[in-house]
């Protein structure tokens, strides 16, 4: 019989392995965001499955790739166990030469209506349903091929960003974090990047105190380190020394801290004065 230590840690690995799957996903889900023909082209460059089936995650992979799909999809009902292991055998033998991304990106183009036929899925997840699907993305990705000359050995390159998209996703950086602090109460990290911006654009209060809020920092995180306590001698000696590099010009920690301080002032005078920051920048 197992012991409750023994239990404890075994659900300690499994749920470090659905972390690390998630974290592993993310990047799926990333690489789908293409358009589908500049997706094909950057498709070469990832693993399929067949070369990925051995990885420690992969199950738990396809577990979340399977509920993203149904979610999407507008499936509501819970997958069946049986159904879903119906499923992975078909694509371990069947479709292993497939990868995941691919395998998102037929569904989404599914939904999307980037086929000639719709297919219902009756509520149901089953291996009729998702072959039917990935035959008609093998369809479409060939003659998709065909005409846009897509080959293997052709690099698909990064996609400038235009000043206007770039002032656009720091903007939107910008509301976010105002709008975070105003169901907080606090400036989230990472910040830096919003002061900057914020700062480039001179939207702070001319009055703004940089030197007073600097020295402020300094003392809060002096403040923070000394409470800190270790009975290992490496660590406190470590503390000390992160202590003693606050007094250096311009310490990095010091400068993070104290932009977050007028960010922080900043966005309670906003919030004073009932003054949306999206109708600034």
């Amino acid at each position: 019989m197992e012991s409750n230590n023994y239990k404890t840690d075994k659900l300690a690995i499994i749920e470090q392995q659905q972390e690390m799957a998630l974290q592993k996903f993310s990047e799926v889900e990333s690489a789908c965001q293409l358009s589908p023909v500049s997706f094909l082209k950057q498709n070469f460059g990832n693993l399929k499955i067949r070369d990925r089936k051995s990885e420690p995650n992969f199950r738990f992979m396809l577990a979340i790739l399977w509920s993203k799909i149904c979610t999407l999809g507008g499936l509501k009902n819970e997958i069946d166990p049986f159904m879903a292991e119906d499923v992975n055998r078909m694509i371990l033998s069947l479709y292993s030469d497939l990868t995941l991304e691919e395998i998102y990106k037929a569904f989404e183009l599914e939904r999307h209506g980037a086929y000639v036929d719709k297919t219902d899925h009756f509520q149901l997840f089953s291996a009729e349903y998702v072959s039917t699907i990935l035959k008609k993305y093998k369809s479409w990705r060939q003659t998709t091929k065909i005409q846009h000359n897509i080959t293997a050995d052709q690099k698909l390159e990064e996609p400038k960003i235009t000043p206007e998209e770039e002032t656009e996703i720091m903007n939107t950086a910008i509301c976010r974090l105002f709008d975070e602090f105003l169901v907080s109460g606090e400036v989230s990290i990472p910040c830096v990047h919003v002061f900057d911006e914020l700062y480039e654009r001179k939207l702070f209060p001319q009055d703004t105190d940089y030197p007073r809020k600097y020295s402020i920092a300094k003392f809060q995180l002096e403040k923070e380190l000394k409470s800190e306590k270790s009975a290992n001698r490496q660590e406190r000696l470590k503390i000390q020394e992160t202590i003693d590099n606050l007094n250096s010009d311009s310490n990095e920690k010091v400068l993070a801290r104290a932009k977050q301080l007028v960010l922080k002032d900043y966005f309670t005078y906003l919030k004073s004065i009932n003054q949306a920051i999206k109708e600034l920048i």
